[in-house]
């Protein structure tokens, strides 16, 4: 099985957890919403419910606490409020609810006006203070919850950290000190920089003091990957989902976008330590935290709408242009097959996207299984069909 393969049903299978949380924090925010506004139409004495002056009709009050709730899921949304890194962190939390904040009073005030409903302004600004004050405390307890349980090796990323010795050292103690983050250290690869600026796996003089300072740091012990030809399966095999690039190797070389692929092919993340703003070639997201950059790096990957439409595309102009050319292509086929009375198709499997197998069909130029043709002993034996020369 491909180790891709391996780690999405890993995925599927471990970080449950992580859609689980998601869809508890979008039905947690709706409600407060909700619930806020209520409050807040209450004590102002407006749940009678907004009538629209443009349409002449009267909505029930709680059905529009309701829709302004979805409005303000969509703009947390929209502003980040609910990607998996952002949970634990509590200042960059803090920004994105208010700037959704702001971009839900701008939403909720044009609702009213393509409505022309009368609810006071008060009563909109009110709800979307005090709302904003509710999901910082709501938050500041889930994040409370999920530190205790990350300490407890749950609900958290199997991380494998790459660099030199010391830039690992340096990464598992911003770890340990930074309880907020979702990486759990799972195993080390330490490498250092050979000949040429080429990476290889480093040598540790005293092992036994470097896996004492790694578990006085962890307060576990951790694997140390040692020489191996294929690190993506390692890693796999050992549980990981991210691997966590500290110092080595060096930013935009040959080798760090070949290792990027190599990991990225195994459907596994990269997270870069880093001080400079931009990886070229991959999709970057930036976070800081504590005056320390984190960069998880991704190749350009299709949305599934992105991957929909390009499938739909792919079909629609490939059966068109199969439909045009048949006036060349069928008399093609039909000499191939009138040449040695052979297949008309070679078939032959390649490599594709992230190392995926595909199977390439083109019109067959040469003998039957001339790619099993032992040419040493037959040469001057041609292997090119009468058609093929054409």
């Amino acid at each position: 099985m491909p180790l891709s393969d391996i780690t999405r049903r890993r995925s599927a299978k471990v970080l449950w957890w992580r859609y689980a949380l998601n869809a508890l924090l979008v039905g947690v925010d709706a409600l407060c919403y909700a619930a806020v506004m209520i409050l807040v139409l209450y004590i102002r004495d407006e749940q009678i419910g907004p009538y629209s002056t443009r349409f002449e009709f009267r909505m029930n009050w709680l059905l529009y606490a309701c829709v302004c709730s979805i409005i303000w899921v969509l703009c947390a949304h929209a502003c980040g409020v609910y990607h998996r890194h952002v949970v634990g962190d509590a200042s960059y939390l803090v920004t994105m609810l208010l700037e959704a904040s702001l971009i839900c009073t701008i939403c909720v005030f044009a609702f009213n006006y393509i409505f022309g409903f009368d609810y006071s302004i008060y009563s909109i600004i009110y709800t979307q203070l005090f709302t904003f004050l509710a999901l910082l405390l709501e938050r500041q307890i889930i994040r409370i919850i999920l530190t205790a349980n990350r300490k407890k090796h749950r609900f958290s990323y199997p991380t494998v950290i790459v660099g030199s010795p010391r830039g690992i050292l340096e990464a598992l103690r911003f770890m340990a000190q930074r309880s907020q983050l979702s990486y759990l250290p799972v195993a080390v690869y330490p490498i250092a920089e050979g000949e040429e600026g080429r990476c290889c796996p480093a040598y540790v003089a005293d092992s036994a003091a470097f896996e004492n300072k790694i578990k006085s740091i962890c307060g576990y012990s951790l694997p140390i990957i040692g020489e191996t030809e294929d690190i993506a399966e390692v890693i796999v095999k050992l549980g990981g989902q991210t691997v966590m690039i500290t110092d080595l190797p060096q930013r935009f070389s040959d080798e760090f976008n070949a290792f990027v692929i190599e990991l990225e092919t195994a459907s596994l993340e990269v997270v870069l330590m880093t001080s400079p703003g931009d990886v070229s070639g991959h999709s970057i997201r930036m976070r800081s935290i504590q005056g320390t950059s984190l960069m998880t790096v991704t190749l350009p990957q299709y949305t599934p709408v992105m991957k929909f439409g390009k499938r739909v595309f792919d079909i629609v102009v490939s059966t068109g242009a199969i439909i045009i050319s048949s006036i060349v292509t069928i008399p093609v086929a039909v000499a191939i097959k009138m040449t040695d009375g052979g297949p008309v198709f070679y078939r032959q499997t390649r490599i594709g996207v992230n190392g995926k197998p595909f199977q390439m069909v083109k019109f067959r130029s040469m003998i039957v299984d001339a790619d099993k043709y032992d040419r040493v002993s037959n040469v001057g034996v041609g292997v090119v069909a009468g058609i093929g020369w054409f």
